[in-house]
């Protein structure tokens, strides 16, 4: 098959764009069974040094894709067409179906890349929460002799720390129908 045909053929089967968490990602999922390259950790160093815009911004280019049947997700009818410029909270996460788990199950979520990606992702995540431990305990090492305003603009910033720490688990994914 050439490349034209290719693309025209992953052209048809495109369905749209949801989230995975890559931090904790399903059991179910087979990784770089069409790309199995070895992890390169420069690349993920670089990779997590610059998830900082990847997660302020979705980019569809940067989606990892995955091949499933559409009638495996339990919220199909949130999967978006476009997602370019949403932060990745807005980006509905993919939820299975029983028949989807089922159908899952033995190695089955065909990811069609994302291995640096989901290297990156966990060293990237690990070094927010090791900065959010860090700066919960600066806060509660401060004391109760703080004015209410510092400590509640504090108590604002763990929150938001700790918003950032959570979505920065998840990439969006384009799905193609991989076919009934």
């Amino acid at each position: 098959m050439n490349l034209n045909t290719l693309e025209k053929v992953k052209s048809d089967a495109f369905v749209g764009y949801m989230a995975i968490d890559l931090y904790d990602p399903p059991p179910e999922a087979t990784w770089g069974k069409f790309n199995d390259r070895i992890i390169n950790k420069g690349w993920v160093t670089r990779l997590s040094m610059d998830f900082q815009r990847r997660y302020y911004n979705c980019i569809e280019d940067d989606s990892i894709e995955v091949a499933i049947r559409p009638s495996w997700l339990k919220n199909q009818d949130r999967i978006l067409r476009r997602i370019n410029g949403l932060r990745i909270g807005e980006v509905p996460v993919m939820e299975f179906t029983d028949e989807g788990k089922a159908a899952i199950s033995p190695k089955n979520l065909i990811m069609l890349g994302g291995n640096h990606r989901r290297q990156a992702v966990r060293q990237h995540v690990e070094k927010l929460r090791a900065d959010l431990e860090i700066h919960e305990k600066q806060i509660k090492d401060k004391g109760k002799d703080i004015p209410i305003a510092e400590s509640n603009a504090d108590e604002e910033m763990l929150k938001i720390e700790k918003e950032d720490a959570k979505w920065a688990c998840y990439w969006s994914v384009r799905i193609y129908d991989r076919g009934e």
